[in-house]
């Protein structure tokens, strides 16, 4: 029966939807703009007790020139004051920084998700200098874990559906009879 049980998600791996609205930045030097709206979304996993980020899949839409997806972990750094950065990229070298406070400043460890800092950004290698644009509003928001049913719930039911087996089984056995 034990097997038959699912396995518990621990705590310190937490799952956080991405969310954000950006604009190029003030004096465009490639003709950044958005179309309609410059906006991400996605996921992001981390080991909060560990101090790691476990994948990432962040996807870019309404940028020109287009950006993202983002799914390659370049770095987990200290920012300012009690800030971390995330930076993420892709293959064709851009760059998503992710800036928020977190308990410990430089590091995952202890974050469950928040609100992105307005010095958030995305820009492309391609160019150089590359084009711009910045967070207006932002957030990793922790993704709610389905409850686990605890094992008496599990043993109920085996014990139930074993019941009705038996039952089924023997009301058979007597028919034949």
């Amino acid at each position: 029966m034990l097997l038959m049980a699912p396995a518990r998600a621990t705590a310190s791996i937490v799952e956080l939807d991405v969310s954000g609205t950006f604009t190029p930045a003030t004096a465009p030097l490639f003709g950044e703009t958005c179309s309609p709206s410059c906006t991400i979304g996605g996921d992001i996993v981390i080991n909060n007790s560990a101090d790691l980020v476990t994948s990432a899949d962040v996807t870019a839409s309404g940028f020109d020139p287009a950006m993202g997806p983002f799914t390659i972990l370049a770095a987990v750094a200290f920012g300012f004051g009690t800030q971390t950065v995330i930076q993420l990229t892709n293959p064709a070298d851009q760059t998503l920084d992710f800036v928020f406070n977190a308990p410990v400043r430089g590091t995952v460890t202890g974050y469950n998700g928040g609100p992105l800092n307005m010095s958030s950004e995305i820009y492309g290698a391609e160019y150089s200098p590359a084009p711009l644009w910045f967070l207006t509003s932002g957030a990793l928001t922790p993704v709610p874990t389905p409850p686990v049913p605890e094992p008496s719930s599990v043993s109920l039911v085996v014990t139930g559906v074993a019941m009705v087996g038996f039952l089924l089984k023997s009301r058979s056995k007597s028919k034949l009879s």
